[in-house]
């Protein structure tokens, strides 16, 4: 075992490969998680966009071992590409709220396994740039 078994008796942060017993009434055989399999990958930012420059952001979390980089596709239309393939089909949620005090509304979702693709509409829900002040993004895979 590369990891220690974490009991209920241990004071310790688990660590990789730290065994992790499941306790269930009635439930005499062993269980055990793995500390990978509690812990979520997120991406957490604050976002801001003007004019035709690529988004900005400050990254606020990131434990996905991946980086990610803005780019402008076109007006109201922006993506964020990380540096490897983290996005997992039918298990990745993004959320993303406008942030700032003006009117419009943004929307993003997962394009690829290594792309989110974002868009922004401006108080008459048309493609519109410079929306974004301070959104905040976060981006959860969950485990297969």
């Amino acid at each position: 075992m590369a990891g220690k078994l974490i009991s209920q008796a241990t004071e310790t942060t688990p660590a990789s490969g730290d065994m992790i017993p499941i306790a269930r009434p009635g439930d005499t055989t062993a269980r055990y998680f793995t500390y990978e399999n509690l812990v979520i990958p997120e991406y957490a930012s604050s976002v801001s966009q003007t004019g035709t420059d690529a988004p900005t952001e400050t990254v606020i979390y990131n434990n996905t071992g991946a980086t990610g980089t803005w780019s402008y596709v076109g007006v109201g239309n922006y993506r964020l590409t990380f540096s490897s393939a983290i996005l997992t089909a039918n298990k990745t949620i993004v959320l993303l709220s406008k942030g700032g005090s003006g009117a419009g509304s943004i929307l993003a979702s997962r394009l690829t396994s290594s792309a989110i693709s974002v868009w922004a509409y401006n108080s008459s829900f048309s493609l519109s740039n410079s929306v974004m002040t301070g959104a905040q993004l976060l981006v959860r895979i969950y485990p297969t």
